[in-house]
């Protein structure tokens, strides 16, 4: 599921509705406190259909794609 988060914003834009066909829940119910960090610095724009990286976001990629990785890959 994270995986799919990080590839889909690395190439533009996340479908909300093909993750919740595939995942059954949105991605916005799944990953709250991250989205919603993400969408207050003004990193991602969220709408019905998309969650796409802004101007911003586009340069901090890395670290917007850093949120979704396992705990037990970030480093400490």
């Amino acid at each position: 599921m994270e995986r799919y988060v990080i590839n889909n914003l690395f190439c533009g834009f996340l479908e909300r509705g093909k993750f919740e066909n595939i995942f059954k829940q949105d991605a916005l119910d799944i990953f709250p406190l991250i989205f919603a960090k993400l969408w207050r610095y003004n990193l991602v724009s969220i709408n019905n259909k998309y969650i796409k990286p802004t101007v911003s976001g586009k340069r901090y990629m890395q670290n917007i794609l850093y949120d979704f990785y396992a705990e037990e890959f970030k480093i400490k």
